[in-house]
């Protein structure tokens, strides 16, 4: 981290509280600024995390006054002025945002044959982004200057950022992507224990293997595997599943969480049958590396003590490992693009049977993780859809020769 850059940590507060802090490289305090737009503008109800992206937002609005204005442009200051930025500094917002890093970093050549690596936001994450800064800059404005801009500048102000997210959302940007079959094996066949060149340390080995037959074949999110406890599991071999339940933060289970970012369960409980391999995999974890003296009721525990539960940067980290012992590949495998393959798979099995159309929607929405009328199961099996509507297509022309040929 750069002198004069900016980042956000979350501190404890009381008991069980979180709150996510922005902070200045050039200070042991918080930024007075956005530490009164937490305390003011942002509902309680609202999950540390969520907060957390919002004044991530915000540190890539600092950096970039930083860093591309040739000015001095201290936000603490500048934000509370009565002129507000004009279209063309939003859109050099927009543009900043979209290069994440902007000094590329040279990998390790010893681990990877490779280049340069420049991070990129996708357009999903610009116009979340976005939409954060412009809050927060119109909530200054409104709120905290002296004297307060007009309110035709505040319009101009909100119609200006509102052109660039909507031209955003004219941008096409891919979906993640599933990974194929061939990935597939070749993920599961490299995170196996016994694989020759396995890119993790022998003693979490079986609890990353597990990991991953538990994403590629549930379809569950980052965030509900590491909340997933002992209890949640049914191993009977003749019916095995998985709960994902949704627990509060008053939940006994929660008193054993002191992660600092706890992750976040969304939207839907639901049970989810489990495979053969699946439950071997968690049973050989359970067997060779999880203490059985942990009292931890989460079955994913970190490396650094028999009780503390994985974090989410650690199975990023886990996924970052893969990539680089394998960057033709798996280069670019990330932890949520299995939740794309199960949906993916889902739907191309589904192609032949009798569950289609509003049925198959709400299925995939229940194991998904969705709400009943969620279009999200469309948008995950999108990659899906060209397989299914080459096989119709291919099909619908070989009904039609077959007729042709019968014309006497």
């Amino acid at each position: 981290m750069e002198k004069g850059d900016y980042f956000v940590r979350i501190v404890r507060t009381g008991q069980n509280g979180r709150l996510p802090v922005l902070f200045s490289t050039e200070s042991p305090f918080p930024l007075s600024l956005p530490m009164r737009y937490v305390a003011t503008s942002i509902r309680r109800t609202e999950s540390p995390n969520t907060t957390r992206n919002r004044l991530q937002a915000l540190v890539w609005l600092y950096r970039w006054g930083q860093q591309l204005l040739a000015e001095s442009w201290d936000p603490e200051v500048r934000l509370l002025e009565p002129v507000l930025l004009d279209r063309a500094k939003i859109l050099s917002i927009s543009n900043f945002l979209r290069l994440k890093n902007h000094q590329p970093k040279l990998l390790d050549f010893s681990a990877v044959k490779g280049g340069f690596v420049v991070d990129i936001l996708s357009g999903q994450t610009v116009k979340s982004y976005m939409g954060s800064i412009l809050d927060y800059i119109k909530w200054a404005a409104e709120t905290q200057s002296t004297p307060r801009p007009s309110d035709s500048v505040v319009t101009a102000l909100v119609k200006a950022f509102d052109a660039e997210i909507e031209a955003l959302s004219r941008t096409r940007v891919a979906p993640p992507q599933s990974i194929s079959l061939e990935e597939q094996a070749k993920l599961v066949s490299v995170c196996h224990p016994d694989y020759a060149n396995n890119p993790f340390n022998r003693q979490v080995r079986f609890r990353n293997y597990a990991i991953g037959y538990i994403l590629l074949t549930t379809g569950i999110r980052r965030g509900e595997l590491l909340k997933i406890r002992l209890e949640d599991l049914n191993l009977d071999r003749q019916n095995p599943s998985l709960s994902v339940v949704l627990q509060d933060e008053n939940a006994a289970s929660e008193r054993f969480d002191k992660r600092l970012q706890k992750p976040r369960q969304k939207t839907r409980a639901r049970k989810i049958p489990i495979t053969e391999q699946t439950l071997e995999a968690i049973i050989a974890y359970m067997r060779n590396e999880r203490s059985a003296k942990a009292v931890s009721p989460f079955l994913f525990l970190s490396s650094r003590g028999k009780d503390c539960p994985m974090a989410e940067t650690g199975v990023n980290n886990l996924f970052k490992q893969i990539n680089l012992r394998f960057p033709g590949e798996l280069s670019k495998l990330r932890p949520h693009m299995l939740r794309h393959t199960f949906n993916h798979n889902f739907k191309l099995h589904n192609l032949d049977a009798n569950m289609k159309g509003e049925q198959l929607r709400q299925v995939q929405n229940y194991l998904g993780g969705w709400s009943d009328g969620s279009e999200q199961s469309s948008i995950y099996g999108s990659h899906a859809n060209s397989k299914i509507a080459e096989k119709y297509i291919r099909d619908m022309h070989d009904s039609l020769a077959k007729r042709a040929q019968s014309v006497p």
